[in-house]
């Protein structure tokens, strides 16, 4: 084949050059899928949320031609237990997450990369992985990702100019720790999202489906750090910082913290906008499925205050809590010719669903063995035949469940708070006491979804 290209390009007229794929694909090509993955976005950070401070305008484009969810959730509080629910579809009680720690994905356990590599899609992932160790059965080539990039390893810092960075390369097979030789001591070297950023449009560039690749699709994780900056504010004596620059933010009236946060907001903003270039140069946005979303509500750490951008959008909680605030995230499906867009979604969802919505969106059945279910229907803007009965949410001694419009949690101290979310979105009135049969039956519905049974 490269000889044939080299004979065209010297202009040898003479030359018989046979194709052995088919310019155009024998049947409908499945959809490229990206997932944008945020570290603890809350939905009021974007502006299709209903934030006026901070300028998402490409994440709003998202969300004016695609869905917007408005009753989505984490499937955990813990960060790594909610990405790794998220990558297989499992709630804790089947990922045996619950008491266990460090977070891994066990081997008998298929991820959403092994499902799409099953299809015949090409798989990477980059950025925040944070779920295995070196020589691990719990690393994303062992879990059905070809290629990958990012963080092996859960960390409470994040080096925003690395000197090294886990990679698996299968062309040049390579797999380890790739160190950057030109991040001396003292300099920075290359902000750490946009490696991940130029990783994800170059799978567009080289792997997006077309007669040499024999129309394969890809699926890509891009997972970034952003906008949790973890404790790297201004101001730290370490030599790194959560974003590049300020921006358009530096001359707010803000606290340094709020500056940088937006400034973070900002840059995922950025990147989407970078994503969509890529595709349109490529044609390819009306055949990429594009799902942002996050793994947990807004944080509250490094001086930021998720009040003051109002990221809960009004909810009690952040980052960690069993409240509305800590596990309800934001959820965007755009894929304009495939999915019908300009439209909000109330359905109860968690991120346990994406995996199966994908897998259908790829064309097959989504296996049984899942916690999650396919909203697809519903984005498709038809029935939505099966549904969430419950939703819960578990850590050490406190757990949450969720029937209809009723949330119960179970508090520190194993006392219990209710709460009817259509009256009272904010959680701001316990009704516990008013309630008791309620209460009761909530307290039944978790016994029932978890073993050992939950005591009052």
């Amino acid at each position: 084949m490269l000889l044939g290209w080299f004979a065209v390009g010297l202009g040898l007229r003479g030359a018989v050059i046979k194709f052995p794929f088919p310019e155009k694909p024998s049947r409908l090509v499945p959809p490229n899928v990206v997932w944008i993955i945020a570290n603890d976005l809350g939905p009021g950070d974007l502006g299709c949320y209903g934030q006026t401070n901070i300028a998402t305008p490409n994440i709003d484009r998202l969300a004016r031609d695609g869905t917007v969810f408005t009753q989505c959730y984490a499937s955990s509080p813990d960060n790594l237990i909610s990405r790794a629910g998220l990558l297989t579809s499992r709630d804790p009680r089947h990922l045996d997450l619950l008491t266990n720690s460090p977070v891994y994905i066990e081997p008998g356990i298929p991820t959403i990369g092994q499902a799409m590599k099953s299809q015949g899609y090409t798989n990477a992932y980059f950025g925040k992985w944070l779920l295995g160790e070196a020589n691990h059965y719990s690393q994303p080539q062992r879990k059905g990702f070809e290629e990958w990039f990012g963080e092996l390893r859960p960390q409470t810092r994040t080096d925003f100019y690395p000197d090294k960075m886990w990679r698996h390369d299968p062309v040049r097979r390579y797999e380890g720790e790739m160190e950057f030789a030109f991040n001396l001591v003292g300099r920075r070297g290359v902000y750490l999202n946009d490696f991940f950023l130029r990783a994800t449009t170059n799978v567009v560039r080289i792997n997006y489906p077309h007669m040499f690749n024999r129309w394969v699709p890809f699926f890509t994780v891009a997972a970034f750090a952003l906008p949790n900056p973890l404790d790297e504010w201004a101001g730290n004596t370490n030599r790194f910082s959560a974003v590049p620059e300020l921006g358009r933010y530096a001359v707010r009236d803000w606290p340094m913290a709020e500056k940088q946060k937006a400034a973070a907001v900002g840059r995922l903003d950025f990147c989407v906008g970078e994503l969509f270039k890529v595709l349109e140069r490529y044609q390819q946005v009306t055949n990429t499925v594009i799902v942002l979303t996050s793994d947990g509500g807004p944080f509250e750490q490094g001086g930021s205050d998720p009040a003051f951008f109002n990221s809960a959008q009004g909810r009690r909680g952040s980052h960690g809590d069993l409240t509305e605030g800590g596990i309800r995230v934001p959820l965007i499906v755009h894929c304009p010719g495939r999915i019908p867009g300009r439209s909000t979604n109330d359905l109860l969802c968690s991120l346990l669903d994406l995996m199966p919505t994908t897998i259908e969106l790829a064309g097959a059945d989504p296996p049984d063995a899942m916690d999650g279910i396919s909203f697809l229907p519903s984005l498709l803007r038809r029935e939505q035949t099966n549904r969430h009965e419950l939703l819960v949410w578990s850590t050490t001694n406190r757990h949450a469940v969720r029937f209809e419009n009723w949330k119960a949690i179970q508090t520190t101290n194993q006392t219990w708070e209710l709460y009817d979310l259509g009256a009272d979105p904010p959680e701001a009135t316990n009704l516990a006491a008013a309630k008791p049969m309620v209460l009761q039956s909530m307290i039944g519905k978790l016994k029932e979804w978890f073993v050992p049974a939950v005591t009052r």
